[in-house]
């Protein structure tokens, strides 16, 4: 089933990449969050050095070089089905599902607005191999469906969650967070979750 859902996915990101090189996270949300959550945690971890960071579902690599751009990064890992067409020499690339075997070594990972498009049963995977590549790390995970999916008859957020059911998969898979905030929609409900760890 993994491989089956991996091309599949392959090709439905690839198409909306190719049609829409803005998808994703918009670009003053990614400065926002390097800026007042990643920065912030990574400079209280790691004061004296740059270090070696792994991007799960790295999309085309926004928050890595923001993070590069602050100075907060070395080396850097872009874990994707998708890749971009050039690379500089402090960043490399794994074209492949976030579940798969990654062998990585990194002082830090990172994963934003990705967990919640695997499907749940390969959920628990993912979350093994993030924590088997970094010690520390930061995971935002949106806990509603994506708007720009339902808008064009897609479903790309397989994985829509309870924070308290995330917080269980984290820990179930040894992210143990040290701390996280639960973001409320104006209606109530719960939109994303933010973990430190």
């Amino acid at each position: 089933m993994s491989n089956a859902h991996a091309a599949r996915q392959a090709t439905l990101y690839g198409d909306i990449w190719e049609h829409d090189p803005n998808y994703g996270t918009a670009q003053h949300d990614v400065e926002d969050t390097v800026v007042h959550r990643i920065a912030p945690h990574m400079r209280r971890l790691y004061p004296h050095r740059p270090v070696d960071v792994v991007d799960f579902g790295a999309g085309d690599g926004r928050f890595l070089w923001a993070m590069y751009d602050r100075g907060l990064i070395s080396r850097a890992t872009g874990v994707d089905l998708y890749e971009p067409q050039k690379l500089p020499g402090w960043m490399s690339w794994r074209k492949q599902p976030l579940w798969r075997y990654n062998a990585l070594s990194a002082d830090y990972a990172i994963s934003t607005d990705a967990l919640e498009h695997l499907p749940p049963e390969l959920v628990s995977t993912a979350l093994a191999e993030i924590r088997a590549s970094a010690p520390r790390g930061f995971l935002r995970i949106s806990l509603k469906e994506d708007r720009y999916g339902t808008e064009r008859g897609l479903h790309l957020h397989e994985s829509v969650f309870s924070s308290a059911e995330w917080l269980i998969f984290l820990r179930d898979r040894g992210i143990e967070p040290t701390s996280y905030r639960v973001y409320l929609e104006a209606d109530g409900r719960e939109g994303a979750l933010e973990v430190y760890f």
